[in-house]
């Protein structure tokens, strides 16, 4: 499994997104399973993503590309625990979740 298995992939794969700046990240357990929850104090939102989009969703910097931080998640073995998490919604949702903006042009 080389990309991730969707017809939209070539429209994210080269993508360099990143988390906003402001944007909160805390760890908790919700019945009894860790979760990661994204706070972006801005625009009031607030999602709980497992440890596995999450993984993915840290990666990306504004400098690398989603592939690239995808083909990482596959070398960690993380990517079985990511796909599980992105695809119970679609991939809108799951923008929205991981709270991503482009990066600035260089």
């Amino acid at each position: 499994m080389g990309a991730f298995s969707s017809d939209s992939w070539f429209r994210v794969a080269q993508l360099r997104p990143r988390l906003r700046d402001h944007v909160r990240v805390s760890r908790q357990r919700f019945r009894g399973k860790p979760w990661y929850v994204v706070h972006d104090p801005a625009s009031r939102r607030t999602h709980r993503i497992a440890p596995g989009a999450w993984w993915v969703a840290s990666q990306l910097d504004g400098a690398l590309c989603v592939d690239a931080a995808w083909q990482r998640a596959l070398a960690q073995r993380i990517a079985p625990m990511a796909i599980t998490a992105l695809t119970e919604g679609s991939t809108a949702d799951a923008t929205r979740i991981m709270d991503l903006e482009p990066a600035e042009a260089a």
